[in-house]
Parts: C-alpha cells; sequence; structure tokens
C-alpha cells in the first residue's frame, strides 16, 4: 500500500533507469506507512511500476522498526530501480500509523480483568487503574474496529502492581500483543464540596460534586452517601474537593437560644399551644427546654423546625421550675 513519507525525511532517493543514473539518499528519520506490508513505493518516490513490491512485514500499528538497506538495495536492483547507498547507511527507521484505542476503554478492559484479584470490593466499589506514564498509546490497522482484549496478566494484590499482555483488536488470536505496566487499586466514588463552606451555611445538592478516592484514604466515617450531606451545615469550614467525615457536619440550627418558640401538644383532636423562650438552641428533631411564659415553668419537648417544637401524645410532659 503506497503511503505518505514525511516530507522532511525524504531526500529524493530514486529513479528508473530508464532516465539514467540520479543519485540520491535513503531518508534521515521514519518512512510512515499504513499497511501490513512494507513497499519499494514506501521508500522510493518514483518507484514507477515496482511500487507495490514487498520488501518486508510492517511492524505493529504504533511502533517503529528498522529495515536493512542491504534489503531495500537488492529488492532495487532486482525491479529495475537504479540506486546506490552513497550515505553508507546501513538501516532505516520504518514506523507504522493506526487507529488508536480509547484510553478510557483500555482502563476499563483492564478493570474488568483484575477486579477478581481484588475482593475487598463491593457495593459501589470500584477498581481503578492507571496505566504507566509514557506507556505508548495502543493502535490498531486502519480499517480495524478499536478494541482490546486482555490475553493474560499478573499483578500484585499488596502494591495494585501489575503487567498486562493486550490483544488489539480485541478477541482476534492473530492480532498482535502489547506489554502494558501500571498500577490498579480499589476506590470509591464519594461526595465533596465544590466551594468553601463555612460553620452555618446550608450545604445544598448544587454545592456537591464526585469524587473518586482511593478504599485506603477513607476511613470508616466518611461520608459516602449524598443524601446525608444535603441539608446539613458544617461544624466548622468545609473546604471544597476533600472528603468529609460525618463528625465534620450537623443538622441546621433552626431554634436559636432565648428565642421564642411556639410549642403544640396533640392527644387526639385535642391540640393545645402555648409560647416559650428556648433555653438553648436546637436543630430539628433535638429535644431543648422552653420556659413557659406565663407559668414560668419548662416544658422539655422535640424541634420540628424554625420557631416550633412539639410535645407528643406519648411523651410525658416534663415540667421543671424555673430558677
Amino acid at each position: 500500500m503506497k503511503t505518505t513519507v514525511k516530507k522532511s525525511a525524504l531526500g529524493k532517493i530514486a529513479a528508473l533507469g530508464l532516465t539514467g543514473f540520479l543519485a540520491f539518499t535513503l531518508p534521515a528519520s521514519d518512512v510512515i506507512v499504513s499497511g501490513s506490508e512494507i513497499t519499494l513505493g514506501d521508500i522510493f518516490d518514483e518507484a514507477g511500476a515496482a511500487s507495490g513490491i514487498v520488501i518486508a512485514e510492517s511492524p505493529v500499528p504504533g511502533l517503529t522498526d528498522t529495515l536493512s538497506v542491504s534489503r531495500i538495495s537488492a529488492a532495487a536492483r532486482r525491479n529495475g530501480l537504479d540506486w546506490r547507498n552513497r550515505d553508507g547507511l546501513t538501516h532505516i527507521s520504518v514506523k507504522r500509523t493506526g487507529l488508536p484505542v480509547d484510553t478510557e476503554e483500555v482502563r476499563d478492559v483492564l478493570a474488568q480483568a483484575l477486579a477478581s484479584r481484588f475482593p475487598a470490593i463491593s457495593g459501589s466499589g470500584v477498581l481503578e487503574v492507571e496505566i504507566a506514564p509514557g506507556s505508548a498509546p495502543i493502535l490498531v490497522a486502519e480499517g480495524e474496529i478499536p478494541s482490546v482484549s486482555v490475553d493474560r496478566y499478573s499483578v500484585d494484590t499488596g502494591s495494585g502492581r501489575f503487567v498486562a499482555l493486550l490483544r488489539a483488536p480485541a478477541n482476534d488470536p492473530a492480532a498482535p500483543v502489547r506489554r502494558v505496566m501500571g498500577r490498579a487499586y480499589p476506590a470509591l466514588d464519594v461526595p465533596v464540596l465544590t466551594n468553601q463552606k463555612s460553620g452555618g451555611e446550608l450545604i445544598r445538592a448544587s454545592d456537591i460534586e464526585w469524587m473518586r478516592v482511593p478504599l485506603t484514604r477513607l476511613g470508616q466515617n466518611m461520608i459516602t452517601d449524598m443524601n446525608k450531606l444535603v441539608g446539613m451545615t458544617p461544624r466548622n469550614g468545609i473546604r471544597p474537593g476533600r472528603p468529609i467525615r460525618a463528625s465534620d457536619v450537623e443538622t441546621p440550627v433552626v431554634v436559636e437560644k432565648s428565642s421564642l418558640v411556639n410549642v403544640t401538644f396533640k392527644s387526639g383532636a385535642m391540640v393545645l399551644s402555648t409560647r416559650g423562650t428556648a433555653l438553648n438552641a436546637g436543630a430539628v428533631g433535638d429535644t431543648i427546654g422552653i420556659l413557659n411564659d406565663r407559668s414560668r415553668r419548662t416544658i422539655q419537648a422535640v424541634v420540628t423546625g424554625p420557631g416550633q417544637a412539639v410535645v407528643g401524645s406519648n411523651d410525658p410532659i416534663r415540667l421543671v421550675s424555673a430558677q
């Protein structure tokens, strides 16, 4: 297959004998091919009828191989190309192009293959895969579907280090395999804040995003459920982009100390209401003391909302003498 050659790499290198001898040099850098075979047409710009003559097999897509100049010279002479190696080169580099397999697909396929070796993963946990920095992309031949499968692998579950042989395209027994190294580790997606929140500020769903965190970095009291954050408030400031502990947040105070509170008592169809002063602050669900402004006695009631509290029909009303 005739392909493009880097123009910067060429100093025209061939002519047919019918036009007389012309001296040219071999390319100084890579010849680039796309097909599975290297032809005289890939090497010489004006190979003419000899363009389709195969010299050697191409390297795996995405990789570079070397080709002997003596082999090129012999093939040229056999096919009527009058060329001489004036520069005394022994080899040239040939690089093969291809279609890249998406990196995320490579990581997903590796994670599926390695997951069985990490039994600690459960529930919403995932196996995160990092491919070693500097690894060459995995390519398939042009015209093939960019896909990959794991041929075999070895992994150290302690460190997470792995070595895998990947076949591309996937499940093609004739396809070449590529060696890939990296690290795998169990991880979990946890909710984190998108912006700084101070104590007393309400956390809303719009303040939350998800971040993938290694399990080794998560304590037992880390919040993994977004619903346990929405509607809460920080005890102190919480910085964005960091996992949040259950102890970092609390239910927001809706009744301030010394504020007026409407207290309701319900028993069947009977509803009694009174008003008093909160002796301490409270969030929804907290039991606080409320001083009845008329009787000067304290009622223990459950906060139900801003300025509201209730004494349930099944709960005894505790009256405490004011001091």
